[in-house]
């Protein structure tokens, strides 16, 4: 069983062997990427818009969702959650190792209790790549406005202890989420209507932004941390990328390139790549100042995701009814 509409976003947890995905069922789901079964299903009370790693461990995850909110979840302490059919994981002791086929969620083993269902195939397939990273589609929101975030620290959700934080935008939707350091403290990064772009320090309760990126003028829809530069990097409904020194919160480069709204972008290494409703998807090279060194074109597809696996493989999900590689 996989989700029962668009999936918005990817996220690859590679040392877990893990693919994360959210959707419009408001659904984040978890896949074993060696089995491709579904392995755990938490979500929101609304559209999953985006994903991101946590920039401070290998273990945690950010979730951002048009109800609002910004969950953090751990995956060393997922336990079972959801309605019955969500519950469709067997955990396994032996010699206490956590045995899923293969050893799945190691750090698991000191966690979980002995929750036993049945894990379900499902028919989902991409090959043997690990994926890398994730893309999302803006939506539009209608949902007053004010000037703070405020975060619930929280042990439980659905019956399971796996978030850790929900973090409330008062802003409406939220459309992307990343990690960044800021002076050494991990910050998440949210991007929202108007141009609304900043930065909460998730381990607070009831902290307003610690920073904020002033200069789009449209719905915020993805957001990447390159990590050589200290950057920030978000795109926009505007037709722009931007480029923001974290450190002053100014911005440093605006990408113009693009005709259409911006709807995914991914930092790999010192490379990004950029996707479009114009149907392109631009490559830059971040390293030696900024420089764009590819363009794939489709005019009649609209770009919504975009992911790269470990053969520097790019594989593009749009409106059309395949996921096309490029190499």
């Amino acid at each position: 069983m996989g989700h029962d509409a668009t999936v918005n976003a990817l996220l690859a947890l590679e040392q877990h062997h893990v693919l994360v995905s959210g959707g419009e069922d408001h659904e984040v789901m978890l896949w074993d990427e060696r089995t491709w079964k579904r392995v755990m299903c938490v979500g929101h009370a609304g559209n999953v818009h985006g994903l991101c790693a946590d920039v401070a461990t290998d273990f945690m995850f950010f979730s951002c969702s048009a109800d609002m909110t910004v969950k953090k979840w751990d995956i060393r302490m997922m336990t079972m959650g959801g309605s019955d059919e969500q519950q469709q994981l067997q955990f396994q002791y032996h010699n206490q190792q956590l045995s899923v086929q293969q050893p799945l969620f190691p750090l698991l083993e000191q966690q979980l209790n002995s929750h036993v269902q049945t894990l379900e195939e499902d028919d989902f397939y991409i090959d043997d790549a690990s994926l890398v990273a994730s893309g999302n589609q803006g939506r539009n929101a209608s949902n007053s406005e004010s000037e703070a975030f405020s975060t619930n620290t929280t042990q439980q959700y659905d019956g399971n202890h796996s978030c850790l934080h929900t973090i409330q935008s008062h802003y409406g939707a939220v459309f992307c989420c990343t990690t960044i350091l800021y002076k050494h403290q991990p910050l998440i990064v949210f991007g929202c209507k108007n141009g609304i772009v900043q930065a909460v320090d998730p381990s607070l309760s009831g902290n307003q932004s610690v920073l904020d990126f002033k200069g789009h003028y449209a719905d915020v829809t993805c957001c990447g941390y390159y990590k050589n530069g200290n950057w920030l990097i978000t795109g926009c409904k505007d037709k722009t990328v931007r480029i923001w020194n974290i450190e002053n919160q100014e911005c440093v480069h605006v990408l113009d390139h693009h005709e259409g709204a911006v709807t995914c972008l991914l930092v790999n290494g010192d490379d990004m790549y950029t996707g479009s409703l114009d149907g392109t998807v631009r490559c830059y090279n971040l390293a030696n100042g900024i420089v764009q060194t590819r363009i794939i074109e489709r005019p009649a597809m609209q770009v919504f995701s975009i992911c790269v696996d470990k053969q520097n493989r790019l594989y593009i999900g749009s409106d059309e009814d395949w996921i096309r590689c490029f190499d």
